[in-house]
């Protein structure tokens, strides 16, 4: 198996945090549950009409789908941030993982937040660019998709994009 690209991006953003973390927890899991609704939509047009835009589109909703399925493993909580991993396992080819992370109240900044992508699977490479959102590209070689837009007021709005 070839070893994961661990990208070194890290882009930097303040984020407006209102409520509770357990609040901000919840959120993030019902985004989850909404995920798992919408792919059920997306494999029904991709199974009419495959293409790499639907399936950029779907890997997206399934790892947001992950938090919902298990929130344990995706949403990390820690005395310094809270980290929400949006993960899709490609199998051989390796995994997409993308990570939120906000910083808590006892940090100088709280509400500060991070967006980094971990990790791509073979064959793939993504891009972090800022026109006042957070927009993540995927590129397969020939072309670049912006498949994930994290608004720039609160990742918890972040949506696929295509």
């Amino acid at each position: 198996m070839e070893k994961a690209l661990t990208a070194t991006l890290l882009f930097l953003f303040v984020t407006a945090v209102s409520g509770q973390a357990q609040d901000r927890e919840s959120l993030w899991i019902a985004r989850g549950v909404q995920a798992m609704k919408t792919l059920e939509l997306l494999k029904t047009t991709y199974n009419k009409n495959p293409n790499e835009e639907s399936r950029y589109k779907m890997i997206i909703e399934q790892a947001f789908a992950g938090l919902a399925k298990n929130p344990r493993q995706l949403i990390i909580k820690e005395a310094v941030s809270t980290q929400y991993i949006l993960s899709h396992d490609f199998g051989k080819d390796g995994t997409l993982e993308i990570v939120y992370m906000e910083w808590g109240e006892q940090m100088p900044h709280p509400g500060t937040a991070f967006v980094k992508i971990r990790s791509v699977p073979k064959g793939y490479s993504a891009i972090i660019a800022s026109n006042g959102d957070i927009d993540i590209y995927f590129d397969n070689g020939k072309k670049y998709y912006r498949v994930l837009v994290f608004p720039f007021h609160d990742g918890l709005e972040a949506r696929a994009h295509l």
